[in-house]
């Protein structure tokens, strides 16, 4: 079958095939939780029967009002409960409403399940399109258990899958060089007083060689804030999951998981444990991450940090949506500055950090903010055909919104499908991070290509004689600020290229002038411009010899003043 009908097909099959993968993961995630938390009314926390293995994120996800949030600060992280109402309703609670209600108009003959094109239908109007989210990957379903869903899926099972693929909160990060900026000051930082000297920025070569992961002796973006998992094999344009300065903690992110991404944010030397004593790679009050130092040897292992999650919260801020008392007061620790905002979000500083939590209140649900056919009907003839459908940017399958399939979509099943998009937005909240504030790494990365070479680390110390406001010998404080924004808002709209929230720009390239002799050229492995000691194939005194100013590189210039003209 070929044309429209078949890309609903495709939906559907895969929506077949994740079926049993959502029920086995929800069914067993139930079995191992449900022996293990107890809950306190009182509180609205977990109490853990038997020590730390149940996680606090696990219990946020639980909480239809909460989502916790790790934010990877340069210094430390910070941990941020968020406690969001869409229209006095925990936001969670007005999804799954807004879903039930929608599968109630779908399920007509009230049997209490919808066909798998009914499921495909449900899928779009809640973001989730063929390709996108449901992708191959799930077990393969047997004959007999496709024939056994045959008769489509219950309420509870659409909804689980739909909560992994179009959850209540998405996360978007629109982050400077990628967090690179704020990644490499405590890189940098030897002896951890919070500033930069220029005796530290000449030691940049050395202290982020642990952060060259493929050993090219170039330090990209990715290198700064990501794990030693970073290849080449990933796609173009592609970023882990993990990176990113702004981490939604999740059921499916554990004690063991937050370990690793403390681990591999902040461990500078890459030695597998996380050092308290200067220089100190993460800075801790002794009631924050220091506390976790159990065998008090100033180092915290990866044993030590899966405890990370059983710390109190940094903060806790109250967030309203739509209608509702947006005077609702956050709570943060002492060491933190809090302060309320009038558009009911909050700005929380500890020293010459600071996160601003905005809140939009825009409403997707307004008419004046919906889709309209007659701004695609190109010839007038009140419907669309497939090729005036494709003009739509955030466009669903044509067979979906085609409920009767005749090749053409009518004003009713246009308005129909998007009025049902429209309510389902309003209850999809969205949070959108990005940095401000002074970014390194462009300093550094003199000719902007996203690329930090030896020669531009070699000239590190320069940006003391630019950037230093205050005539003091250091990069510090105002000159250093490292400021968050995050706006949370409901998702007004879906651009095509949402996916770009799990994208970073392209990757980047060294850029520099491939000049000098051939023997030159051909060391020049990494196409830096300059041979290194390490690319240098000779001893170490016929290098010195050839690095004539002693810097240990070898210029095209140098390289071509010590080879004899023809």
């Amino acid at each position: 079958m070929n044309g429209p009908q078949s890309h609903l097909c495709d939906l559907t099959a895969e929506v077949h095939q994740r079926f049993d993968w959502f029920r086995a993961r929800c069914t067993w995630s139930l079995l191992i939780a449900s022996p293990l938390m107890v809950f306190n009314l009182q509180s609205g926390l977990a109490v853990d029967t038997k020590g730390p293995s149940t996680s606090p994120a696990v219990i946020a996800h639980e909480l239809p009002d909460a989502q916790d949030l790790l934010l990877l600060g340069p210094v430390e992280p910070t941990r941020v409960r968020l406690r969001i109402e869409i229209d006095g309703v925990p936001f969670r609670t007005a999804w799954r409403d807004t879903f039930g209600r929608l599968f109630d108009q779908f399920d007509t003959d009230r049997d209490g399940s919808v066909s798998l094109e009914q499921a495909g239908q449900i899928a779009n109007i809640f973001g989730t399109t063929a390709g996108s989210q449901f992708r191959a990957g799930a077990a393969k379903l047997t004959m007999d258990q496709m024939a056994a869903k045959a008769t489509g899926l219950t309420k509870a099972e659409l909804r689980a899958m739909l909560e992994e693929s179009s959850p209540p909160i998405r996360l978007s990060q629109k982050l400077s060089s990628q967090g690179a900026g704020p990644a490499l000051s405590p890189l940098l930082d030897y002896d951890g007083d919070g500033r930069l000297s220029r005796q530290e920025l000449s030691r940049a070569a050395t202290s982020l060689h642990g952060r060259d992961f493929n050993d090219d002796q170039l330090i990209t973006e990715l290198e700064l804030v990501a794990g030693p998992d970073v290849t080449e094999s990933n796609s173009p344009g592609e970023v882990s999951a993990g990176t990113g300065t702004v981490i939604l903690l999740t059921a499916a992110l554990d004690h063991t998981a937050v370990a690793e991404i403390l681990l591999s944010r902040y461990d500078r030397n890459r030695d597998g444990v996380i050092s308290l004593e200067k220089p100190a790679e993460i800075q801790s009050e002794s009631e924050g991450l220091a506390s976790l130092d159990t065998d008090g040897d100033h180092l915290l292992t990866r044993a030590e940090l899966r405890g990370y999650l059983e710390l109190p919260l940094d903060a806790e801020l109250p967030l309203v949506l739509g209608s509702g008392s947006t005077k609702k007061k956050g709570n943060a620790a002492p060491r933190y500055r809090l302060r309320g905002k009038l558009d009911g979000g909050f700005r929380l500083q500890v020293g010459s950090r600071e996160v601003n939590l905005r809140r939009s209140n825009r409403n997707p649900n307004q008419e004046d903010v919906r889709v309209r056919m007659a701004d695609f009907d190109a010839n007038n003839d009140g419907s669309l055909d497939a090729t005036e459908f494709t003009m739509i940017v955030d466009r669903p399958d044509f067979a979906v919104i085609d409920t009767n399939h005749d090749d053409k979509i009518s004003l009713v099943e246009f308005d129909s499908f998007f009025q049902h998009r429209s309510r389902a937005t309003a209850v999809q909240v969205l949070l959108e991070a990005t940095e401000q504030g002074a970014d390194l790494f462009r300093l550094l990365d003199l000719n902007g290509d996203r690329v930090l070479t030896p020669r531009e680390l070699l000239l590190a110390p320069n940006v003391i004689d630019t950037e230093d406001q205050d005539r003091d010998g250091f990069l510090g404080g105002a000159e250093m600020t490292y400021n968050l924004i995050l706006e949370i808002s409901r998702a007004a709209r879906r651009p095509a290229n949402a996916n770009l929230a799990q994208r970073g720009p392209s990757i980047p390239r060294v850029k520099a002038d491939r000049e000098g002799p051939a023997w030159f050229l051909k060391m020049d492995r990494n196409r830096d411009g300059d041979v290194s000691l390490s690319e240098f194939p000779g001893s170490h005194q016929i290098f010195g010899r050839l690095d004539t100013n002693g810097d240990g590189l070898i210029s095209s210039q140098e390289a071509t003043a010590s080879t004899p003209s023809k």
